[in-house]
């Protein structure tokens, strides 16, 4: 997505100062009962995404059609940090920070966003502790959170116009329930280069059914399936000749990436899910210290995909685990 200029045809500050009146969402009311908000849950029917950092240390996934505003030194400096939206004007998504006095915390931020918001509420936004916002008035919604050093980082999202916000609400949720903390990202053309050095004979496997490919070293070749693997929704295992090394492909239908994670959090012998993004997919990743594997979960909408590694602690065959890791496209 290239940078272009594009005018900023209200004030940030006029835009925040017209976001008045308040009731209370049924969830959310306090700090210690926030509303979770997830981007698992987000509908990938809504729009054409990409992942986009904001550079203040959470990212957003907004429209593709979309594009990034070279913010003008004046406006940085009133605070303007971070603006993208439909070329020409339209919908967009404005970021602004502040400073706040010392000692100054999420209930002060709520109680007063309360005083002039139509709805607000407690959120934890992927991990980010926010209150987010409906403002009937200006059509606009929004969240705000505080940063480690005093600052106030405040987002607002615009409908192309006060019109559609209805219609637009769609966006509007998937937006919100983007917004996460900045992620590791894996990307095959970053590591294709060491992979095909590590091992020339690998080649990519296509596993049709569930619509993905990957690179696979050349020790590893594909091992048969029985009844039983395939009715676990077991779609591929692949191993060395002693077995010593491989990975196999699950397909867990039924079962979201957000309620994988949440589940693999409550087993003693898993390390904690870490979020990465692979070639744009969303996924976590976490280890099994009893069996020592390392495993890669994707979302797949309502379902997911799990691809189970080992040896986990082996230094070598760990490097082709991240080359393999890398290479999954969707196919």
């Amino acid at each position: 997505m290239s940078k272009k200029s594009i005018l900023v045809f209200v004030l940030v500050l006029t835009l925040l100062a017209g976001l008045m009146t308040t009731t209370a969402y049924a969830d959310g009311d306090s700090a210690d009962a926030p509303i979770k908000m997830d981007y698992h849950d987000m509908d990938s029917s809504v729009y054409e995404g990409a992942w986009i950092s904001t550079g203040l240390g959470f990212d957003m996934y907004l429209p593709v059609d979309w594009i990034l505003v070279n913010i003008p030194a004046e406006q940085a400096a009133a605070g303007l940090a971070f603006q993208a939206g439909e070329e020409g004007g339209g919908a967009n998504v404005t970021v602004t920070v502040a400073e706040t006095p010392k000692g100054y915390d999420l209930d002060q931020l709520a109680q007063e966003l309360a005083a002039t918001m139509t709805t607000t509420a407690y959120a934890d936004l992927n991990g980010i502790p926010c209150v987010v916002f409906d403002n009937m008035d200006t059509m606009v919604s929004g969240f705000g959170m505080l940063t480690d050093n005093n600052g106030l980082i405040t987002g607002v999202i615009s409908a192309p116009s006060d019109d559609q916000y209805e219609a637009y609400k769609p966006y509007i949720k998937n937006m919100l329930l983007s917004v996460s903390p900045t992620t590791p990202t894996l990307n095959w053309e970053d590591v294709e280069a060491d992979a095909k050095k590590a091992d020339p004979d690998g080649d990519f496997v296509a596993f049709d059914e569930i619509h993905l490919k990957m690179w696979v070293p050349s020790l590893l070749t594909e091992q048969e399936l029985t009844d039983e693997d395939t009715a676990e929704g077991c779609y591929g295992y692949y191993a060395d000749a002693d077995d010593v090394s491989g990975f196999t492909v699950y397909y867990y239908d039924d079962q979201t990436i957000a309620e994988y994670a949440e589940e693999i959090e409550g087993y003693d012998n898993c390390t904690a899910p870490e979020p990465t993004m692979v070639n744009g997919y969303s996924t976590f990743t976490y280890q099994n210290t009893e069996f020592d594997t390392s495993s890669v979960v994707l979302n797949a909408g309502k379902d997911c995909v799990e691809i189970t590694f080992w040896p986990a602690n082996d230094e070598d065959f760990s490097r082709l685990t991240t080359y393999m890791i890398a290479s999954i496209v969707n196919d």
